[in-house]
């Protein structure tokens, strides 16, 4: 990236993007990938500015210690992904924080919801 972009003007915009923008930019290529995943401050600022902005909506927890901020990122705010339950293809999920799967209701339903 350093060939291309003044690295601290990318990281000067960074810090003004939301946290799914930011995501965008960073799946850009190999090199941007890189480089966001070295910037860590870029993420957090990023997440703990749309908290800021979105407190009637939503306030999001810290980032798990067994997530890093860009896997964190991209559970909350990435495109949804196919149902974590196998041979399901399902891309209509909710994402369960605290059990770091995507389920969509059918599977949510049938393999972990248990009867009274």
């Amino acid at each position: 990236m350093e060939r291309f972009m003044n690295v601290d003007v990318v990281a000067q915009v960074a810090q003004w993007l939301e946290p799914r923008d930011l995501l965008r930019f960073a799946v850009i290529n190999k090199t941007t990938w890189n480089f966001f995943l070295r910037m860590k401050a870029i993420w957090r600022k990023s997440r703990k500015d749309f908290s800021l902005r979105n407190q009637m909506v939503c306030q999001l927890p810290e980032c798990p210690p067994d997530l890093t901020e860009i896997q964190y990122t991209s559970m909350i705010f990435g495109p949804p992904s196919k149902c974590s339950v196998k041979l399901c293809r399902s891309d209509k999920t909710t994402v369960f924080l605290e059990a770091r799967l995507q389920l969509c209701n059918e599977c949510l339903v049938n393999t972990y919801e248990q009867p009274l």
